[in-house]
């Protein structure tokens, strides 16, 4: 459980600083630095579009940090509810 909680801070960690972590406009295209090898500028490379990987990465960690809370809120909701309808029902 130690190790699943300091993964989710660290992924907090950086959704929070993604700000101050990124290399390069994620949404940046750059056709002339189109696949290019980690370096200095792209820590992870680049892709076909000349996007820098490192920084869709940490720019990803929001979202998926946004649709796994959703998804768990949202189900517990939908569990409570469901728990108390057919708890009604049955002591009905």
């Amino acid at each position: 459980m130690a190790i699943g909680i300091a993964i989710l801070a660290f992924m907090l960690f950086i959704a929070v600083a993604a700000p101050l972590l990124w290399t390069v406009d994620p949404t940046a295209i750059a056709p002339s630095k189109r696949n290019r090898v980690p370096s200095e500028l792209y820590w992870f490379g680049s892709d076909q579009l000349g996007r820098d990987i490192y920084s869709r990465v940490v720019y990803g960690a929001r979202v998926s940090l946004v649709v796994g809370f959703g998804v768990a809120v949202l189900g517990s909701v939908a569990g409570l509810a469901i728990g108390l309808v057919y708890g009604m029902v049955r002591c009905a």
